[in-house]
């Protein structure tokens, strides 16, 4: 179901924006990148934000300053929801009003909203003439109640996301001291300067932090729109280079076509998540999954599976597994077609290499042979949490572009699969094309880090 709303982004225009607000600035339009595609309006006042959005004929408009971080709720048995865009598109529904959020207002029957994250109504706003909105002072309940009302979050709205705002310094410096490799050296758990929004989203990062060099996707998150979108064989594949994720790889190579002679390289920086990975390319067939996952559990102690419900090393939420398993049967048409895809891939020449896209790329680029009939798929390794935490925004964007101008240099045209910098899909694009877009892209970043209202997209 399409999501009723576009999302906006309060940016100041001030040229002495500090480098804490920077950061909680990218972790919000990160945590937002992570489950919305759409337009990402940026501009400094909600009307601005609000005219951009009318533009767009959508109904709501989610607007969101510099320290609202949304959560994931990546689990199909601890949430009704999968992220926060559907719990909150849920939760509109059949509500009518002006503007939802929170009330930070002290007088009675007056409302002011929390400028952190509120929605309004577009179509109520344009009806009732633009009205100001309550943001900067308050409004009485009863002005507003003439014009669609205010509704206020409930508790599952707020408790799916996070509010990493420092109200005193204390909270502010002992935020910062735990950003990149500090989260290893601080214990969470004694250190009294966090709030508790703040405690809650380092906890959240922490097991990622510590763990992911151990981390297995068994299954993967992605879906296959953008394979789908190949005509069938069309063009035949000579190398495949992809994440040791899910089984995404068998549904690029069957659209392109992969032949005999196609070879087929696994790449991870995790190196248990390879070992898996070859694991299963040698020793299971593709049928009875529940059996091999039996297999791996007891073998592969250490690996850090990313399924919810399973992230204790070690160890395997089964049903969970069997509830993906069943979903991934689904989109291959079952248990037979998906077993004959698997053992026609098995069968093809196999590398699996340890590199890390963010520093160390060298062991994957010297297997790369120039050929466009080659394709890439690395997911959204430039976008993972762990990225996003250790790399500030600008360091993140130069080592996205230097691996794509090193990857054009080693292995040509090929066919890019996954996610950008920025988690907006590539859509199976060719790297040339990537490129060419890079001048677009780059201006769009600027004008961001600028506090333009024009569109990030």
């Amino acid at each position: 179901m399409a999501l009723p709303f576009v999302v906006g982004v309060l940016v100041p225009e001030t040229t002495s924006y500090s480098q804490f607000d920077s950061r909680l600035l990218d972790f919000t339009v990160t945590s937002t990148r992570f489950d919305y595609q759409g337009p990402l309006l940026l501009a400094a006042d909600a009307r601005s934000l609000l005219e951009q959005a009318a533009e767009r004929n959508v109904r709501y408009c989610l607007i969101q300053s510099a320290g609202n971080a949304v959560a994931r709720h990546h689990g199909i048995r601890s949430s009704s929801h999968g992220t926060f865009f559907e719990l909150l598109r849920d939760w509109v529904s059949g509500r009518e009003f002006l503007v939802a959020g929170d009330n930070t207002s002290r007088q009675d029957g007056a409302v002011q909203l929390d400028s952190l994250c509120f929605v309004v109504d577009v179509a109520a706003y344009l009806k009732n003439q633009r009205p100001q909105l309550p943001i900067d002072h308050p409004v009485p309940t009863a002005a507003l109640s003439e014009m669609g009302g205010f509704v206020a979050f409930d508790d599952a709205v707020r408790q799916a996301r996070f509010d990493l705002r420092s109200p005193e310094a204390s909270s502010r410096e002992g935020f910062k001291a735990f950003w990149g490799g500090g989260i290893f050296s601080i214990d969470l758990e004694s250190d009294a300067r966090l709030t508790s929004d703040q405690r809650a989203f380092v906890s959240f990062i922490l097991g990622q932090a510590t763990r992911a060099r151990e981390g297995v996707f068994l299954i993967n998150w992605e879906n296959y729109a953008d394979v789908d979108r190949i005509d069938a064989q069309a063009e035949g594949i000579d190398a495949l280079f992809s994440v040791a994720a899910g089984f995404k790889p068998l549904r690029i190579l069957e659209a392109r076509g992969a032949g005999p002679g196609t070879r087929m390289v696994y790449f991870d920086y995790s190196k248990v998540a390879l070992d898996i990975r070859k694991m299963m390319v040698e020793a299971w067939d593709g049928r009875d999954f529940d059996d091999f996952v039996g297999r791996i559990e007891s073998r592969f102690p250490d690996a850090w599976y990313q399924i919810k419900g399973s992230r204790v090393p070690g160890r395997l939420d089964r049903d969970a597994i069997a509830a993906l398993w069943e979903r991934e049967l689904d989109l291959w048409g079952g248990a037979s077609d998906f077993a004959r895809q698997w053992q026609r891939a098995a069968g093809l020449a196999h590398q699996f290499v340890q590199c890390d896209l963010y520093g160390g790329t060298g062991p994957l680029l010297s297997q790369m042979s120039f050929g466009a009939r080659n394709a890439i798929w690395w997911s959204n390794s430039f976008h993972s949490r762990n990225a996003i935490w250790f790399y500030e925004r600008d360091v993140r964007h130069g080592r996205y572009y230097a691996w794509l101008q090193a990857l054009e240099k080693a292995g040509g045209d090929v066919t890019v699969f996954g996610a950008d910098v920025d988690n907006l899909p590539l859509s199976s694009l060719s790297l040339r094309q990537l490129l060419a877009g890079n001048d677009e892209r780059r201006h769009m970043q600027q004008l961001a880090e600028a506090g333009s209202d024009r569109v990030a997209s």
